[in-house]
């Protein structure tokens, strides 16, 4: 898209704003019995697709299951996502995300904290945003770094939570680094952040049950109590699910913003929405490595009051609509990918 295409049709989308607001308010509805629905109805897969790698002894059904597995998973502990976006209306949904993914994963909610500042006007693609880091722009061995994490985070999330955590109550420094350096589902490091806002008693009561849960895992595999092959299968589904979260970060953005040059609320999110993506041509595929409606990246930085469940619709409803709402769409995976590794 060339500049003077790019500027006319954010002048487009500035003068027809609230008629593509109006629209999509019509979606806004959050309709929990969904929710509940399609997390159990996932959650089940999960556990059985689990059941079948660990018993499996032939290698292409193990592939198999371990596949199934992280991409049920992943669906998961996408809910996080809409969790935190309309945390009233899943409160109680988000205690059963909490006992069935967050404790026994180690991400519990509350390391989600920072995702409000990838879509405030003023923090978003600032170095305060944890979730935004141009690809493009920086070395390639800081971007190769960021590939490898899905492959040391379970690592280092079990030494958090076994060690630092038990720590914090003994010392205060360390509970305040642990607060600002170590409490936050990123991809940007070192961030400009002051600490993690004042936590819960929910939070804090999931923050010992991990820690608890984290010194008795690795109890069990230091007396070998847990059988490798079960471990291998455990890591190799987080490691696969977070390798797929990894490639759906790095093609949600276009990267290309350095600051919130626009303040007003209007020019924010269609700031945002230009530098998102809309990623509508894939079908099944899609729901695959951008579930509960994380695909459609442009119209939930312009519209993030939708839920998963009715994203799809409002974005067809606008695109059919509104001509300049065409343009967030993206070309296809592997071109969005090729953009952001290019140098």
């Amino acid at each position: 898209m060339n500049k003077q295409i790019s500027d006319n049709s954010y002048q487009k989308a500035r003068e027809n704003y609230y008629a593509a607001f109006d629209i999509a308010k019509r979606f806004r509805a959050v309709k929990t019995p969904i929710y509940w629905f399609d997390f159990f109805a996932t959650y089940t897969l999960f556990v059985v697709s689990m059941y079948l790698a660990n018993t499996s002894s032939v290698s292409l059904f193990l592939t198999i299951h371990i596949l199934i597995a992280a991409l049920s998973f992943y669906r998961c502990a996408c809910f996080l996502h809409e969790i935190v976006h309309f945390p009233k209306q899943l409160a109680i949904f988000s205690v059963a995300w909490n006992a069935l993914i967050g404790i026994p994963f180690l991400i519990p909610s509350y390391f989600y904290w920072g995702h409000k500042r990838h879509h405030n006007k003023t923090s978003y693609a600032s170095n305060e945003d944890p979730e935004y880091r141009h690809f493009s722009s920086e070395p390639l061995v800081k971007t190769c770094t960021y590939l490898l994490h899905p492959f040391i985070s379970l690592p280092v999330l079990l030494v958090r939570f076994s060690f630092f955590v038990p720590a914090s109550f003994l010392s205060p420094k360390i509970k305040i680094w642990l607060n600002q350096y170590a409490s936050t589902i990123a991809i940007r490091y070192p961030m400009n952040v002051q600490a993690l806002p004042h936590m819960s008693v929910m939070d804090n009561v999931s923050q010992i049950i991990c820690s608890v849960w984290a010194l008795l895992v690795l109890s069990l595999l230091i007396s070998e109590f847990i059988p490798f092959h079960t471990f291998v299968v455990f890591y190799s589904v987080t490691v696969l699910a977070q390798v797929i979260n990894v490639i759906r970060t790095m093609v949600s953005h276009k990267y290309k913003h350095n600051v919130a040059t626009r303040s007003g609320s209007i020019e924010s999110s269609l700031t945002q929405f230009y530098d998102s993506y809309n990623h509508d041509k894939g079908g099944f595929i899609n729901i695959l490595w951008a579930p509960i409606g994380l695909g459609y990246h442009a119209l939930h930085h312009m519209f993030p009051f939708i839920p998963y469940h009715s994203i799809s619709k409002c974005h067809w409803q606008l695109y059919r609509t509104c001509e300049w709402y065409q343009h967030s769409s993206a070309p296809n995976l592997y071109t969005c990918l090729k953009l952001c590794m290019r140098r």
